[in-house]
């Protein structure tokens, strides 16, 4: 079934054919001809494709020709169209032969409509064709021969008119008479125009660090077109984020999962996924030389920046056998140079750090030894001075059992270890001390909160001492976005995950405490009153304990920020 882009590369003038009108344009033909016509002398046939920003169409042309036609969501004067005509008039003077030709483009009733060749199928299509073929993906040379023409088609754009495509992905590499034409340019940026965001639009999956920073280079689709290789090839991605948020932080921070591309393959892949583009190739046809010599007889070229060099990032990590080895070397020398025994390591089950003193190696029998050679860490354990034995701390049977306490939970950790305390309390506090430790939990997760209140073997909350607090989506910050981009990157806060929580980052947990503070500052007041009151009857001063994971999203996120508001509110108390 023939197929097209969702944008088209243009070569002709953009024409009004009703701007007085502002209804949108609904296409509605059926499977067979229709004589619908959005552009005069175009019927469409049926649809052929629909994503984020448009639907396509298949359409027969004058002439009895069949083209394709993109509607662009929303009215011309709305962000994302304004934003596709934009990419459109930079790349309107463009011509290559790898990349999709346009026919026109029109606005009709205030909506854009594109006009473009039909291809055949896309790159897409031949990998879900090959994976059912039992194949983990498009064959090497097949597919590097159509990588070829789509880097030969991206370094033009970059070296003749400072262009970046900025949405290099299968779908937008499109298969006609056997050969690649790169299509929808609707993200198409000038390298040199520093204005726009480059959120909107994305795909988070193929974008490069620096575009979810704003700042394209003329080595961004180098990235995003090694990143279509590997996963055309294997069928594996080398950031396996599931949501915008955790692929952003991936691309920013993290190293690319490079094991299922053949070794030869994976030092010049990760040059290429390099975070700074500096580091990566000059064009992305030095990329597709690379990985072509790559299956050749010899050492791959241009696979490291120096000859011999392997990327830290891509060096051979020891085993598990071998790091036991070198740990039982280390376990030796220590016992040889203290004169005594160790366990040995199949008898422990908990590393820990073990000092013998002269009196324990005579309990355990161990022979006096001639001290090795050792490096200066274990030298300093022969002058260490003796484990001395320290007594128990005095215990006052007078003292109140419990200080009146205000613990407070912060995400999934703290909420595990809020139900384990409150589990320990009601066994060992008597009914009329259970006030002195009253506790609330905030969490982004509505499900960990239902969970701690139901109860299980950890223990149980209750209700009124749990609070959501959800993020809200992208679109509803609109209206705080010039406050709160003042102290939180555009990334986090146009990536909102789906599912409203943090799912492990950090700011977007601090985000959503700022969004309810409101109801976290009249829990905390309220709760801290309750217990100053109890504290006021046993004559103690109340204090507070926030329980977080730094790992956590919600925890990390918020925990600081709750720690200073509790310490004012009990610096208010009477």
């Amino acid at each position: 079934m023939p197929r097209c882009a969702g944008r088209s590369v243009p070569s002709g003038d953009i024409r009004r054919t009703s701007p007085r009108a502002s209804t949108l344009v609904i296409p509605t033909a059926s499977p067979n001809k229709t004589t619908n016509e959005p552009i005069p002398g175009y019927k469409l046939v049926k649809r052929i494709g629909a994503g984020g920003y448009g639907e396509v169409w298949a359409a027969e042309a004058p002439g009895e020709l069949v083209k394709a036609i993109k509607f662009v969501y929303g009215l011309l004067d709305e962000d994302r169209a304004a934003r596709e005509l934009k990419a459109l008039n930079r790349i309107k003077g463009v011509r290559h032969p790898f990349l999709l030709s346009l026919e026109r483009i029109e606005v009709v009733d205030g909506q854009l409509l594109i006009v473009t060749e039909l291809a055949d199928a896309s790159l897409k299509d031949r990998f879900e064709e090959c994976r059912k073929a039992e194949l983990p993906g498009i064959p090497r040379d097949e597919l590097l021969s159509y990588l070829r023409d789509a880097a030969d088609a991206l370094d033009y754009m970059s070296e003749q008119h400072s262009l970046q495509h900025l949405d290099v992905k299968p779908e937008n590499m499109l298969l006609l008479g056997g050969r690649i034409k790169v299509a929808d340019f609707g993200l198409v940026k000038d390298i040199h125009d520093h204005t726009a965001s480059m959120m909107g639009g994305l795909t988070p999956i193929y974008a490069p660090p620096e575009v979810f920073e704003g700042r394209p280079s003329r080595r961004s689709d180098q990235y995003s077109l090694a990143i279509v290789y590997q996963e055309m090839l294997t069928g594996v991605l080398p950031f396996p984020g599931r949501t915008a948020a955790q692929l952003a932080a991936q691309h920013l921070n993290a190293k690319p999962r490079l094991s299922s591309l053949p070794e030869r393959e994976q030092a010049i892949i990760g040059r290429a996924l390099a975070k700074k583009p500096a580091d990566r190739f000059s064009s992305c046809r030095e990329l597709v030389a690379a990985l072509t010599d790559a299956g050749r007889a010899g050492p791959v070229p241009g696979a490291a920046g120096d000859a011999g060099a392997i990327d830290p990032a891509l060096a051979p990590t020891r085993s598990p056998s071998e790091m036991l080895a070198q740990l039982d070397a280390a376990t030796r020398a220590v016992q040889s140079l203290v004169g005594g025994a160790l366990p040995t390591q199949t008898s422990l089950r908990v590393s820990r750090p073990v000092r013998l003193t002269q009196a324990r190696a005579t309990r355990c029998g161990a022979e006096p030894a001639e001290p090795l050679a050792a490096a200066p860490e274990l030298a300093a354990l022969e002058n260490a001075p003796p484990l001395v034995d320290v007594p128990p701390p005095d215990f006052d049977p007078q003292a109140p059992p419990l200080r009146p306490t205000l613990f407070v939970g912060l995400g999934g950790c703290g909420g595990r270890v809020l139900r384990r305390l409150r589990r320990r309390l009601a066994d060992r506090l008597p009914q009329e001390l259970q006030p002195l430790a009253p506790m609330l939990l905030f969490d982004t997760d509505v499900r960990e909160l239902t969970s701690a209140a139901h109860g299980d073997n950890l223990g149980q909350l209750r209700p009124d001492e749990t609070l959501a607090l959800p993020l809200r989506r992208s679109q509803d910050y609109r209206d705080d976005s010039r406050q709160i981009l003042q102290w939180l990157s555009r990334r986090w806060l146009y990536n909102i995950p789906r599912s409203l929580q943090t799912e492990g980052l950090r700011p977007l947990g601090r985000l959503a405490l700022v969004d309810h503070s409101q109801q976290v500052t009249a829990r905390l007041r309220t709760a801290l009153e309750k217990l100053h009151h109890e504290a006021t009857r046993v004559q103690l001063c109340p204090r507070v304990v926030v329980v977080a994971s730094a790992c956590g999203g919600t925890g990390g996120g918020m925990v600081t920020d709750v720690a200073f508001l509790a310490r004012q509110l009990l610096e208010s108390l009477p």
